[in-house]
């Protein structure tokens, strides 16, 4: 449904939809033509883009790679973690609840004993 409004800058009535919220007072061509965009705006479009270019030599790569698997694959300094080749057995000492793990991994594992603990205990490793 449209709606008449009447612009208090000009004068001239415009339609626009009705919707909810307050109706504005001036017509979309008076706000188009009294409104600026901020000045930080203005300058960002008026400054001249610069292109940088950085190539990235071998040695630059090599140690971007060497640092990406050092993330993911950390050395391992707990003697638990050592040898997992074959895979390893874990239990909790409270509960005596077993964790067999068929994969290596580099971070002692934790478990609740019960569903409503907020602490987890540390396993130990049996195997």
């Amino acid at each position: 449904m449209k709606e008449t409004l009447n612009c208090s800058s000009c004068g001239k009535n415009w339609k626009r939809d009705r919707v909810r919220g307050r109706k504005p007072i001036f017509c979309p061509k008076c706000v188009a033509n009294n409104t600026e965009p901020p000045k930080e705006i203005i300058q960002n479009i008026t400054k001249p883009v610069e292109k940088v270019e950085h190539k990235v030599q071998d040695t630059e790569k090599d140690s971007l790679l060497h640092d990406v698997y050092k993330f993911f694959y950390p050395k391992v300094t707990d003697d638990q973690l050592k040898n997992q080749k074959s895979g390893s057995k874990w239990q909790c000492p409270s509960c005596n609840y077993l964790l067999t793990l068929y994969i290596p991994i580099s971070d002692i594992p934790y478990h609740k004993c019960t569903p409503s603990s907020t602490t987890g205990r540390e396993l130990k490793r049996i195997s």
